[in-house]
């Protein structure tokens, strides 16, 4: 796993892919063989190999293993393995960041919306973020009305930088710097 990671971090994603897979092989082995503690591995090899395949632009496999990693960690989580739950929201939120570049920006502003809706409200403003990417291309296709959210029903803890934007962007290059 960690040569995946190093082989990503080189640049050469391919190789880290490939790296990921033995990996992934060897864990599902040990996994399998009844040493369940190890799942969480797993799911981090999967993660890892999601996160160098969309480096690849083969977002479809991504969203394949972070599908994977998820169902591990839900299971893990729902099993009393709290600890693991950022862990599940990092495999949620890099599903969410694949599926919007396949273009499904409903799907990925649902997972934000879910994460927020969790309890995540650290989540809040990249969730305001997802709302507003997905304004500009609906306002683009003349569709933006269905996305409108009233101030009052916006997340508690949605930075007010964000408000301020999504309020007075009106054309597809407005996009926030500065959401401090």
């Amino acid at each position: 796993m960690n040569r995946g990671t190093v082989l990503r971090d080189l640049g050469r994603p391919g190789d880290a892919v490939a790296a990921h897979d033995e990996a992934i092989a060897i864990w599902r082995e040990m996994v399998g063989e009844g040493r369940t503690g190890l799942a969480n591995h797993l799911a981090s090899a999967l993660m890892n190999r999601g996160i160098a395949l969309s480096d690849l632009g083969r977002l479809g496999e991504a969203v394949a293993a972070y599908d994977e990693a998820i169902a591990i960690r839900r299971g893990l989580v729902a099993g009393g393995r709290t600890e693991l739950a950022n862990g599940l929201a990092s495999a949620l939120m890099n599903r969410g960041n694949a599926l919007r570049d396949l273009g499904r920006l409903a799907e990925a502003v649902a997972i934000r919306r879910g994460l927020v809706a969790g309890g995540r409200t650290e989540l809040a403003n990249d969730l305001a973020g997802a709302l507003m990417n997905m304004a500009i291309i609906l306002k683009e296709q003349g569709g933006i009305q269905a996305l409108f959210v009233p101030v009052g029903k916006l997340p508690t803890g949605t930075n007010r930088a964000w408000i301020r934007v999504w309020s007075t962007c009106s054309r597809p290059s407005c996009m926030p710097y500065d959401t401090g």
